[in-house]
């Protein structure tokens, strides 16, 4: 039944992606939601200011650092598997056997990954690849701008790429629902808490909302071309076209 709810929801993704919803747009067409868009992220940022930051500040404060490590170590390596197979659809195998390779090393002699054996031994760095990029990747424009309650902003492209890599989800393979909803909630914590030092940068900028949003397509650009974003064309007209990595000079 997990499964077949899991083929239902890839395949209502990818019908989602390769409709109209996502197709080009100019610049100034990122965001028309805005007005809806800044409610959603006030609403998001008390949640965060009563709920989430004080329980991620508890956290850190008083969980021992090889301890926050080891939990950090652990998450991290459940996400190997989305790694390798977004890189496999990328087709970028030297990256994807270095995903595998690190999953298995570190879920082995790691201790579920708790230790990072694949970095610090075998010299093997961590990728960070997801559904969202590789329809980047591949050409797919990322569409609107949306802020999401309680999760935060992304795009449809990466909406659309967030619902495919769930399906990914390791977590999501535990049997005990208490033991899978704790595990994902320290895992929230756990990324919340390792955000804690760019609170105050947030607090020095005259406008927070645009900030999060230009930062997020700008970190997102990058990521689908592996930190080599394309030169801008000046001397085209901008209507919101990038090309993709592998027709990209």
């Amino acid at each position: 039944m997990r499964w077949s709810r899991h083929l239902a929801t890839i395949g209502f993704a990818t019908c989602l992606a390769m409709s109209g919803m996502v197709g080009p747009l100019h610049a100034s067409e990122q965001d028309p939601l805005e007005r809806i868009n800044r409610v959603t992220y006030r609403f998001n940022e008390k949640a965060d200011e009563w709920v989430l930051r004080p329980v991620a500040v508890t956290y850190d404060r008083y969980t021992p650092t090889p301890m926050r490590q080891g939990i950090g170590n652990f998450f991290s390596n459940l996400r190997e598997p989305r790694y390798f197979v977004n890189n496999v659809l990328q087709g970028k195998p030297d990256r994807a056997l270095i995903d595998l390779g690190r999953f298995v090393l570190n879920s082995t002699f790691g201790f579920l990954g708790v230790f990072d054996l694949a970095t610090h031994w075998a010299g093997w760095s961590q990728s960070d690849e997801d559904f969202g990029q590789t329809l980047g990747y591949w050409g797919l424009p990322q569409g609107w701008y949306v802020v999401v309650p309680l999760y935060g902003g992304t795009t449809i492209r990466d909406g659309v790429g967030a619902i495919a890599d769930w399906q990914l989800n390791l977590i999501e393979t535990v049997d005990d629902e208490a033991l899978e909803w704790g595990l994902l909630a320290l895992d929230v914590v756990d990324i919340r808490a390792g955000f804690l030092d760019a609170d105050q940068t947030l607090k020095t900028v005259y406008d927070p909302y645009s900030f999060v949003r230009d930062a997020y397509f700008q970190r997102r650009l990058a990521k689908v071309y592996d930190g080599n974003p394309p030169t801008p064309k000046l001397e085209a007209p901008d209507n919101g076209d990038v090309l993709p990595p592998w027709e990209s000079d």
